[in-house]
């Protein structure tokens, strides 16, 4: 979460010399926002579902 928050000066365009950058900054927090949450579920249910197999 803390690199989203560093990339968001950058992503809005607040720095000098941003406008090279800044598609870059958009294209990492995306990844962030969507690779996170999409981890943790993922690993949540492939966790439940080792568990689940045991208890078989």
């Amino acid at each position: 979460m803390k690199a989203i928050i560093d990339l968001l000066p950058l992503a809005i365009g607040l720095e000098t010399g941003s406008e090279l950058l800044q598609p870059l900054a958009i294209a990492a927090i995306g990844g962030y926002l969507i690779a996170l949450p999409l981890l943790l579920v993922i690993l949540a249910s492939l966790l439940y579902f080792l568990k689940l197999e045991k208890k078989i």
